[in-house]
Parts: structure tokens; C-alpha cells; sequence
């Protein structure tokens, strides 16, 4: 997490020394597309000066931020095409499962419930594998605690990432990453799984120790 800051600051710090827009009349880029479509006609931003992009954002259709992150925290060695081709492998996987169970299902009032948009079973995936609490250790009076304290919202993403991709490398050895991360994904979307087993265990260690809750408001 240092590091990530640190090389947010030097990033920062260098397109600011190496600028060629002027800050004065330069604005910087509508990433978000429903940002942009809320621009009224006679909005002045429609007549200024746009800086280009960084090299990590994108408007393009295909692109999420909340997947983005999730490809950054599966790259390894700065390969990220490895991991991108990997999260893109397991979408495609995803497609192909659903639609198959789609075609195979007869009555259409079940068909309707089948969802075939593999970036919609990732994101609900995501929503239902994030964790509400954790347990962090205190020690009061001499005695350690563990005490349940709620996670911001990063952390609850970054930890329903964590969940989705360790249960996606406890697989045999014959299976591949892609296959594995397709299934655990669409599991989690049903609520079902590894990852949403790891959630449940964190929270019920948070459900065990909740009379010691108090002890973050406590001092020392």
C-alpha cells in the first residue's frame, strides 16, 4: 500500500514538472461517460483545452474501473497483458456457460432469469463476495483482543478481490486459472462458493467476538 502511494505521488509530481498544458486554461479529461453526456450545449468546457489522458485511463465501452483494479491486483511481475488475457479468458468462459444453460433451459419464464452478460455476473459477483466487517487484533490492559470493526469501501473491494482469486488458485494442478476463475466468479454470483465462504468465515469471526466491539472506541 506504500509503494502504490509513493508511485501515485511520483506520477503526480512528474506530470506536473513535465506539463505541456497550462493550467490556467487546460482541464483535464471526462473519463466517465455519463459524466460527459450531462454537459449542457453551452457548457464552456465544450471550448477549452483538454489535457490528453494518463496511460491508466480509458472511456472505452469495454472498460471498468472496479475491473481494472481487479486485473491490477492478479498482475504479477508488471505483466499486465498476462493478466488481462487471463480475466479476458474467463469472461469469454463465462459467456459460453450461460449461454449453453440459456439454450438448454425450455421453460422461458427460468431463461429470463439467466444472466448471459459476463461483465454483470463479474461486478455482481464482486458486490456479493465484499465483506462488511474484519477483525483487527487490540491488546487492552495487557490482554489481546479481537475486535470487529467495519471496512471502508476500498477495503471491502479489495478484499472481495482477494477472496475471488486465492479460491481461484485452490484448483488441481490440471485445471487451468481461467477455467477456475469462470466458475468461481459465476458461483459468487449465485451467492455460492469459496469466496463467498471465505466472507461468511470473516464474518462470523466478527460475529464472535462483537462483545469486544466497544474496545476501538477505548484507549490504550
Amino acid at each position: 500500500m506504500l509503494n502504490s502511494g509513493l508511485l501515485s505521488l511520483e506520477r503526480k509530481f512528474l506530470s506536473n514538472f513535465f506539463r505541456v498544458y497550462s493550467q490556467n486554461t487546460a482541464q483535464r479529461p471526462i473519463i466517465d461517460k455519463s459524466e460527459l453526456d450531462s454537459i449542457k450545449s453551452d457548457d464552456l468546457r465544450h471550448y477549452q483545452v483538454v489535457e490528453a489522458p494518463d496511460g491508466y485511463e480509458s472511456n472505452a465501452m469495454s472498460y471498468d474501473p472496479r475491473m481494472h483494479k481487479f486485473i491490477k491486483i492478479l498482475m504479477k511481475n508488471g505483466n499486465s497483458y498476462l493478466a488481462r488475457n487471463l480475466v479476458d479468458k474467463a469472461l469469454y468462459n463465462i459467456k459460453l456457460k450461460q449461454v449453453e444453460r440459456y439454450n438448454k433451459t425450455e421453460d422461458e419464464s427460468k431463461r429470463k432469469e439467466i444472466e448471459t452478460n459476463p461483465m454483470r455476473i463479474f461486478l455482481n459477483a464482486m458486490d456479493n463476495t465484499k465483506p462488511i466487517l474484519k477483525v483487527i487484533g487490540l491488546i487492552k490492559s495487557g490482554i489481546s483482543y479481537q475486535v470487529p470493526v467495519p471496512m471502508s469501501e476500498k477495503e471491502r473491494e479489495f478484499k472481495a478481490t482477494r477472496f475471488i482469486l486465492t479460491s481461484s488458485r485452490e484448483k488441481d494442478k490440471s485445471v487451468r486459472f481461467y477455467d477456475k476463475l469462470a466458475d468461481e466468479l459465476i458461483e459468487a454470483f449465485n451467492n455460492q462458493g469459496k469466496s463467498i465462504k471465505k466472507k461468511v468465515d470473516m464474518h462470523k469471526l466478527a460475529e464472535a467476538n462483537r462483545a469486544y466491539a466497544h474496545f476501538r472506541w477505548a484507549k490504550k
